[in-house]
């Protein structure tokens, strides 16, 4: 869709994982209509931990949303 709409071919193999301008994106809590950081909840939870790696965004988002540890 991003070519589609924006001209713009991104070739996914080629994206890097640790661009700084990226995680101090996500450690301001800038990530209206991210998927599973656009919660007021997950953006307060960004701004106190201060993601600096992939790593660090999969455990918040695997923390803040714990669908598997409900009680049945």
């Amino acid at each position: 869709m991003v070519e589609q709409n924006r001209g713009v071919k991104l070739d996914l193999d080629s994206l890097t994982l640790d661009d700084e301008a990226t995680y101090k994106l996500f450690s301001r809590g800038e990530t209206t209509a991210i998927f599973q950081f656009e919660s007021h909840g997950m953006r307060d939870i960004l701004r106190r931990y201060q993601p600096t790696r992939i790593e660090d965004l999969t455990a918040l988002n695997a923390l803040y949303r714990p669908g598997p540890f409900r009680a049945a």
